[in-house]
């Protein structure tokens, strides 16, 4: 019986290392590349895999046992195998093809983590490109509310200094019509002033006209008088 045993369980092994060495395109020795990838994997990653290490350990001890009964002096009996060991070759072999076996699982939550990885950089990506139209919006109505506003003050401005001008117009032309009434009134006073400086002159010259009129007339009297009373 243990012969047959053994005989199941190297034919079984057999079909383990052939199934791993198509796995990594090798011919034979599969199986030692299996326990290689294992250890290549970061302890703290190892841990995260149900049954790691439990299935590095048999998996390495079911080596052995092979390897013994390939290659060691003793007798093909000599090694006993139990039909758990077969048992557990089979189901290991099963979990490799169902992609359920530890370096599958921790693969996939490889890729699962460098996707993540990859979609998180791309949703901040997203995220940095949204933000960045945000930002340049932002600026753009910034400077369209900037350039209302000094349009806004450049119209104010403009009104304003068009009502000043016109407020300085009108203060100009009111000073003008002021000192054009002041200049009236001053030449409407020297024009009255003129007139009654020229009545007076024409009274005194007429006074003085009629006192010349009357000294001639004294004169011609006088003149007849010597002549008629004083010569005859």
């Amino acid at each position: 019986m243990p012969e047959n045993t053994n005989i199941i369980f190297f034919d079984e092994y057999k079909k383990l290392d052939k199934l791993c060495s198509e796995m990594y395109g090798k011919n034979s020795g599969g199986v030692t590349c299996y326990l290689n990838d294992m250890m290549a994997v970061p302890v703290m990653q190892r841990n995260r895999i149900p049954e790691w290490n439990q299935t590095y350990d048999r998996l390495r001890e079911l080596r052995h046992i092979r390897n013994q009964m390939a290659h060691g002096e003793s007798s093909f009996e000599d090694y006993p195998c139990s039909e758990e060991d077969v048992l557990w070759l089979f189901e290991f072999r099963s979990k490799i093809m169902h992609i359920s076996d530890p370096l599958a699982v921790y693969r996939r939550q490889t890729e699962g983590s460098t996707h993540a990885t990859r979609a998180k950089g791309e949703h901040q990506l997203a995220v940095d490109h949204w933000q960045t139209e945000e930002s340049m919006h932002a600026a753009r109505a910034k400077e369209d509310f900037l350039l209302a506003v000094d349009q806004s003050q450049t119209e104010r401005n403009i009104a304003d200094y068009q009502r000043i001008k016109m407020d300085n117009v009108e203060v100009i032309d009111q000073e003008e019509n002021d000192s054009f009434e002041k200049e009236n009134d001053s030449f409407e006073k020297e024009n009255d002033s003129f007139e009654k400086e020229h009545s007076m002159l024409k009274e005194i010259a007429v006074f003085g006209l009629i006192v010349l009129l009357i000294v001639v007339a004294v004169l011609l009297f006088g003149k007849v008088y010597v002549e008629y009373f004083l010569l005859s």
